[in-house]
């Protein structure tokens, strides 16, 4: 099997939980992050500005998608 690393794709954790994006964060084949207000929700979040800025915070140097929706 090819290195991850060697591979043409780029790999991103998907979730809402801190501390399990701080885990998947020490792994070098994960190069950034996806979210949206159904998982922030299930994982006890119940605003998205707030969980955005102390993410953003905690890992300031990888891509972070934050689906969100204004009503």
């Amino acid at each position: 099997m090819t290195d991850v690393p060697k591979l043409k794709i780029k790999i991103f954790a998907d979730g809402a939980d801190l501390k399990g994006m701080l885990e998947m964060y020490r792994r070098p084949d994960i190069q950034g992050f996806t979210t949206n207000p159904t998982l922030m929700r299930k994982a006890g979040s119940a605003t998205t500005a707030p969980f955005a800025r102390e993410v953003l915070g905690a890992i300031p140097d990888r891509p972070i998608s934050f689906e969100v929706f204004f009503g």
